[in-house]
């Protein structure tokens, strides 16, 4: 069952999240397997992800390998030497409250300027609601950009280059064979992905 957010490597339970506040503090894997009577297994959803595409997908033959995912929240996945990296107490990936814009909006994680704010679903979608209108949403913008609307290519391009920044970093750091992206915003396909690589 993968969760956006962090989960406690010690307790099992969905560390703070403001996706998900009514389950902070629940042992998620525990809960679940006592109400479907099947075992439950809960990881953050980025770590999974990056378990799927190393297991099943484009990061087939990967000792090391990223995994951006691009939603509502921004997460990484990060596997190396043939294990998911965790970190210390199990939330290691976080990227998405990375800062990239000291100034920038305030982040729901209380921070200013986080890549989430920059590049994250909803700060895409409310950017765009000034000149698109309230009814606004990610499957419009994509559709928009594709169609060549050139505020949501530019929007994407934007949230692209920002994801590019983070991910450049984590590069640095994590060295990983393979970065893979998904989520919500991929499907945005190369107006997103080639400013991605431009910035990395």
């Amino acid at each position: 069952m993968g969760l956006p957010g962090p989960i406690s490597r010690d307790t099992g339970t969905l560390g703070s999240s403001t996706i998900l506040p009514a389950w902070v503090g629940v042992p998620v894997a525990a809960v679940m397997t006592e109400r479907l009577g099947v075992p439950v297994y809960a990881d953050n959803d980025a770590n999974l992800g990056v378990l799927a595409e190393v297991t099943f997908g484009a990061g087939r033959g990967c000792t090391e390998a990223a995994y951006r995912k691009i939603s509502s929240g921004i997460g990484a996945g990060l596997y190396m030497d043939g294990h998911i990296f965790r970190g210390g107490n199990g939330t290691a990936g976080e990227i998405g409250h990375v800062i990239l814009d000291e100034d920038g909006l305030v982040c729901r994680c209380g921070n200013r300027g986080c890549l989430e704010t920059l590049a994250g679903e909803q700060g895409i979608v409310d950017a765009l609601r000034r000149s698109h209108g309230p009814d606004l949403d990610l499957a419009r913008v994509l559709d928009l950009a594709k169609g060549g609307d050139l505020g949501c290519a530019r929007m994407i391009a934007d949230a692209g280059y920002a994801i590019g920044r983070a991910a450049a970093s984590l590069c640095n750091l994590f060295n990983p064979q393979r970065v893979i992206v998904g989520g919500s915003l991929s499907p945005a396909g190369y107006l997103l992905l080639e400013p991605l690589r431009n910035a990395i």
